[in-house]
């Protein structure tokens, strides 16, 4: 099995836990799966097992750890049993007859049967240990299998990251800057793999970590940080990828569709996405196609799902990013995305009410997303149109407070953009005005409905 230097297991105990009890559900041979996404802690969690359960010496039969990536599963599991077991299957077998005749003749006692990044389950199902036998088989693996006893790994809480971030840096220097470290938890999506690379990164450099997150800032996943470089000689963490590489891992075996709409899905904010709005913003696009390339990235565990709402993780959207900025389609995905938009925000009305805000509430953060970041694509016809959407949408609401920012901006764009005597720079003047107004400051209202009207 791999090393492990990991001198306290940080944040699985549950898992640990679980995993152990599917796996003595039955007499016979039981399959259990870790699910997740990349960096999630797969791989360490069947380590951490593996190792507990070693010292324990709950499998008497043994323990075999193999890997799935780029090998030859059947060859691996003979070559054990030469080497560990002193079993010689006659050579005139074939590799699968090689590996039944192994099976066979496995010395007596529970075993604990190890198969590391799977990829593809139908590949490795003919090399599986019989139904009828003492063998426990623990599978690690990016995709979504319809396996009974699958545990599908969710990022760290904020506690857990917390944690693990303290065993990292040290407890007097995460207690000294408790606030940033929180901040630096959930700029790394709460994702061990993030967690344990920027750990290390701040030991060495011994920076604040309101510096490492103005660096991670500039330069997000391509940052040294979140890299590993296996020609450095004081390397000596088990960990093999850095972020990016775990993530392009699951990108590569996506089909084009499905790269195209992780693309179009990292243009959305950081906030639950609802399915309506994804097939508004890919109007070319058949409905079918659509659903394939979406059920596609959920079974790489790339995009959450829950009801008819998905979501990605942080780091994950922030891949996609990168990868949009390569896509051919890229500025027709941008364009459609905006418009859709904008189609949101004229539904919004001067007043809405409970049932309009209640179908609108999740809407309201991907609008944001254009007037804050995209508003150079947006048309000048169509520029004032975002802004008053989410002006009207928190006015409505009575929360004066949140639809001021929008208003103001909205003047301010649209005096640069359109020049001081447009028309919609005048509607932009009179709708603050009347939130101004609204609040009863008159004397900040009066000035800006005289600039509406000149």
């Amino acid at each position: 099995m791999p090393n492990s230097n990991t001198k306290k297991f940080v944040g699985r105990e549950n898992e640990l836990v679980l995993i152990h009890q599917h796996l003595q559900t039955s007499n016979h041979a039981v399959i259990s799966a870790v699910e997740g996404m990349g960096g999630i802690g797969k791989t360490e969690l069947a380590t951490q097992y593996s190792l507990l359960h070693l010292f324990l010496n709950s499998y008497p039969g043994g323990i075999c750890w193999l890997s799935a990536t780029n090998q030859n599963l059947g060859l691996q599991i003979i070559q054990f049993c030469r080497t560990h077991l002193g079993l010689n299957p006659p050579d005139d077998f074939d590799v699968l007859l090689q590996v039944k005749w192994c099976w066979q003749r496995w010395r007596e006692g529970t075993v604990l049967l190890v198969i590391d990044d799977v990829q593809n389950y139908s590949a490795i199902q003919p090399y599986l240990p019989p139904q009828s036998s003492q063998f426990r088989v623990l599978i690690t693996t990016r995709l979504k299998l319809d396996l009974s006893g699958s545990l599908s790994l969710q990022i760290l809480s904020l506690p857990e990251a917390m944690a693990l971030l303290s065993k990292l840096i040290g407890e007097d220097r995460l207690n000294q800057e408790t606030a940033l470290a929180e901040e630096l938890c959930q700029r790394l999506g709460r994702l061990p793999l993030a967690l344990q690379l920027v750990g290390r990164y701040l030991k060495y450099r011994q920076i604040s970590l309101a510096e490492m997150l103005k660096r991670l800032e500039a330069k997000g996943l391509g940052h040294p940080a979140l890299v590993v470089d296996m020609n450095d000689p004081t390397w000596t963490l088990s960990i093999t990828r850095g972020v990016e590489a775990a993530f392009a891992l699951s990108w590569e075996v996506l089909s084009s569709a499905a790269q195209e709409l992780g693309c179009l899905l990292s243009l959305f904010a950081l906030a639950p996405i609802p399915w309506s709005l994804v097939e508004s913003a890919a109007p070319e696009k058949d409905t079918e196609d659509l659903e394939d390339a979406r059920i596609e990235l959920e079974q790489l565990h790339l995009l959450q799902s829950e009801d008819n709402y998905y979501q990605l993780h942080q780091l994950i959207r922030e891949f996609l990013k990168k990868k949009h900025n390569n896509l051919a389609s890229g500025q027709q995905q941008i364009s459609h995305f905006c418009q859709a938009m904008i189609d949101v925000a004229q539904t919004i009305s001067q007043q809405p009410i409970q049932e309009d805000i209640k179908k609108l509430k999740l809407d309201i953060p991907h609008l944001e997303e254009v007037a804050e970041h995209l508003v150079d694509v947006v048309s000048d016809e169509n520029l004032y149109l975002p802004f008053a959407g989410l002006g009207r949408f928190y006015e409505g609401q009575g929360l004066y407070k949140l639809a001021e920012p929008w208003k103001e901006k909205c003047v301010l764009l649209l005096k640069q953009r359109l020049g001081d005597d447009h028309p919609y720079v005048a509607l932009s003047f009179n709708n603050l005005g009347g939130l101004y107004y609204s609040q009863g400051r008159y004397s900040e209202a009066e000035p800006l409905y005289i600039q509406a009207l000149a």
